[in-house]
C-alpha cells in the first residue's frame, strides 16, 4: 500500500507487512458492509417497511392507524368494537409505511 511507511513506522518491520494486510481487510469488511447496509435502505425505501398493530379489542389500534394517515381510513367506533379482520393499508406520502389493523 502506498504510504503504509509512514502510518506502520512505529512497527518492527517484520510485523508491518501483517499490519498492513489486516489493515486492508478491515477496510474491505467495512465496505461491504456499507453496501450491505445500503442495498438494506434501498430495498426497505422501495418496498416500505412493514408494521403490524397488535393490542386488546377496543383499545384505539384503528384510531392510531387514522392518525398515522392524517384521515379517516379505518372504521372506529366509540362504543364496540369494530375491527373483525386484518386489513392492510398501503404507503402514502403521509405515512410511509405499510400498516395491517
Amino acid at each position: 500500500a502506498a504510504g503504509s511507511s509512514a502510518t506502520t513506522q512505529w512497527l518492527p518491520s517484520s510485523h508491518q507487512s501483517d499490519f498492513v494486510a489486516m489493515a486492508d481487510a478491515y477496510a474491505q469488511a467495512v465496505s461491504s458492509l456499507r453496501e450491505q447496509a445500503e442495498r438494506a435502505t434501498d430495498s426497505l425505501m422501495k418496498n416500505g417497511p412493514r408494521l403490524l398493530i397488535m393490542g386488546g379489542s377496543g383499545v384505539g389500534k384503528s384510531s392510531v392507524v387514522n392518525a398515522c394517515f392524517g384521515r379517516h381510513v379505518a372504521n372506529v367506533s366509540h362504543s364496540i368494537p369494530c375491527t373483525s379482520s386484518i386489513s392492510h393499508f398501503p404507503p402514502t406520502e403521509r405515512c410511509p409505511i405499510h400498516l395491517y389493523d
